[in-house]
């Protein structure tokens, strides 16, 4: 069975966010926060008292997706909770693989999304069930 984890998701662009969105929903996570600014994903964050799945664009105005990750995993970390952190970008160096743990995600995703490469990354990152992921 998986964890039940709190999703907060954010990017800047609309779209990207909508997707993002209704793919997790379609996976059966339930919790799920949609952020189009990363103020309100820093609140949502600090609201959250439980297991955190973020989902990040990397490139924002005025806090980027790096500076949430660490947010997420130091509060997870005061708290005894579990923070995963995936990074989306459109701006992947792919000479540079260790990036994502350079600033502590725990995966890095290239835009466009690619909803099979996305659904792999969680099945190994949080142990999703066959069925439904509450």
């Amino acid at each position: 069975m998986a964890r039940d984890f709190k999703v907060i998701v954010c990017d800047d662009d609309q779209d990207t966010l909508f997707e993002l969105k209704e793919f997790l929903v379609g996976l059966g996570f339930a919790r799920l926060e949609a952020c189009c600014s990363p103020r309100r994903a820093v609140s949502a964050l600090e609201e959250c008292r439980d297991d955190i799945l973020l989902i990040t664009d990397l490139k924002m105005p005025l806090i980027d997706g790096a500076q949430l990750v660490g947010l997420a995993k130091s509060r997870a970390l005061a708290q005894g909770r579990i923070a995963v952190c995936i990074v989306i970008t459109g701006h992947l160096d792919l000479s540079s693989p260790s990036c994502a743990v350079d600033i502590g995600a725990d995966a890095l995703i290239n835009k466009p999304i690619d909803p099979d490469e996305l659904e792999s990354i969680l099945r190994n990152l949080i142990v999703l069930d066959a069925g439904a992921v509450t």
